[in-house]
């Protein structure tokens, strides 16, 4: 991944990322060529550095043909920045927190149809209690959602779930995790 950055005044005015240079010049290129980033590098005849530039601002003269030309410099620069790395570890980070806000909304979700069930308080504090479901719910506070896909095909939590309610959290968890 390669970011184009462009500065006036060494201030970043625009940027976009490209999966490759070639297309990142490419965009520079015809963004230039439109004006976009201000004026490019450039040589103008003097009767016309007169009228639309400020000749104290030239960087070089030339004389040719006997026409005076003054070049002047791109208004802009032009960095290209690999951000490959840097887009990458934002990407897990940004699945992370999907993971986690995922995993808050099936806790949410599991103790509203416990709530439905009608659970005396003994059997609310078993479930609570339970090693292995306070491991569970540990990994989906967590956003381990994989693991918590593991561990709850292999473990049995008959006294807590249906065979159709704990198929149907892996389901749904393994859907997120596909479209992730």
């Amino acid at each position: 991944m390669i970011k184009a950055v462009i500065k006036k005044n060494s201030v970043e005015t625009n940027s976009a990322v490209f999966s490759d240079l070639a297309l990142a010049q490419s965009w520079v290129d015809a963004e230039s060529e439109k004006g976009s980033f201000g004026k490019p590098d450039r040589w103008v005849l003097e009767s016309d550095a007169l009228v639309s530039e400020d000749t104290g601002q030239a960087i070089g003269e030339k004389t040719e043909g006997g026409f005076k030309f003054y070049h002047f410099a791109a208004e802009f620069s032009v960095e290209f920045v690999d951000v490959t790395m840097a887009t990458a570890i934002q990407k897990k980070m940004d699945d992370r927190k999907k993971k986690r806000m995922f995993g808050e909304y099936m806790v949410d979700k599991i103790a509203t149809v416990n709530d439905a069930k009608h659970l005396t308080i003994d059997q609310v504090d078993a479930f609570m209690s339970h090693p292995v479901v306070a491991n569970l719910r540990e990994h989906l506070w967590s956003g381990n959602i994989d693991t918590f896909v593991d561990k709850l095909s292999s473990v049995d939590v008959s006294a807590f779930f249906s065979d159709a309610e704990k198929t149907g959290v892996i389901a749904e968890c393994q859907a997120f995790l596909d479209n992730l």
